[in-house]
């Protein structure tokens, strides 16, 4: 990650060879945030998944002086997903997402929910009040997002380039 609004993220498997980009480009008063991802080709190398290939890639590909201890670190994830999709006439195209994270060589692991609608982010936040999850474990939080008021959405949600950052962080005891 450079930042928490840019992130690059390598391929395994079939991916191999290939960079993810994501960019938010927005994030609304209380939290909803607007992401796009591209997929490119990465350079020709003979060990591309070699973590000081995928960082010499990412800086090449992201072109960014922004590059720090934190975003210099590369961060190893295995995910497991579940994704639901809303059947009722109310939430229709709401899809929330859960994912298991495990992050190595720690071992340590995170839990992430996503809630997603491509177009009603009012469908969204309604989703979210039923579920009732704004008590859940509120002190393990991990946004470093500083907005004013006392809305804990807003300040619940984290980008994967801002995940990984907190990873690094983590890390580097900061």
């Amino acid at each position: 990650s450079i930042n928490n609004a840019v992130g690059a993220k390598a391929r395994g498997g079939e991916g191999v060879g290939e960079m993810e980009i994501k960019m938010r480009s927005e994030r609304k008063q209380r939290g909803a945030e607007m992401w796009s991802k591209q997929r490119v080709q990465r350079p020709a190398s003979e060990n591309p998944e070699a973590e000081e290939q995928i960082l010499k890639d990412a800086k090449v590909l992201l072109d960014s002086t922004e590059w720090d201890e934190t975003t210099m670190m590369p961060v190893k994830l295995f995910k497991s997903r579940v994704l639901y999709k809303a059947s009722d006439i109310e939430h229709k195209g709401v899809q929330t997402e859960c994912t298991l994270i495990r992050v190595e060589p720690e071992g340590t692991e995170y839990t992430s929910v996503c809630f997603e609608h491509k177009k009603d982010v009012k469908k969204i936040y309604d989703a979210i009040g039923l579920m009732k999850i704004q008590d859940f474990n509120a002190d393990a939080r991990i946004s470093t997002v500083d907005l004013t008021g006392d809305d804990w959405m807003a300040k619940a949600v984290v980008g994967y380039p801002e995940f990984v950052m907190h990873v690094a962080r983590e890390r580097l005891g900061k």
